[in-house]
């Protein structure tokens, strides 16, 4: 019971306590491994990954002609296509959208 009671703010009170040494600079090597740059790249593609998979998850169910089923051989094609094409849709979201828009604000907004 104890545990139940203590554990969630124990956790919120030890992020701060991370939060506002990394911000202080005294984070150490959590700080660099947090501050790394590789970490922006992941974030974008995983926020994209995140907003895509809803919508090419409903056209595979807008496509159905009849009701669902568990089958394993469908369930195995189900895993594998739809991660796939949610990673093909962001790299040509990316390729067609961001790097575009962010040359234009590049040159739009260069100092």
């Amino acid at each position: 019971v104890l545990y139940e009671t203590f554990a969630r703010s124990s956790w919120s009170v030890a992020l701060l306590t991370q939060i506002v040494a990394c911000q202080c600079g005294i984070g150490g090597i959590v700080n660099k491994v947090l501050s790394w740059k590789g970490w922006i790249v992941l974030s974008r593609l995983t926020f994209a990954v995140y907003l895509l998979h809803y919508i090419i998850i409903q056209s595979y169910v807008a496509q159905l002609r009849h009701p669902f089923f568990y089958k394993p051989d469908y369930e195995i094609a189900i895993l594998i296509s739809v991660p796939g094409n949610v990673v093909c849709c962001r790299c040509c979201s990316f390729t067609f959208v961001e790097q575009p828009l962010a040359f234009i604000e590049r040159i739009t907004y260069r100092r």
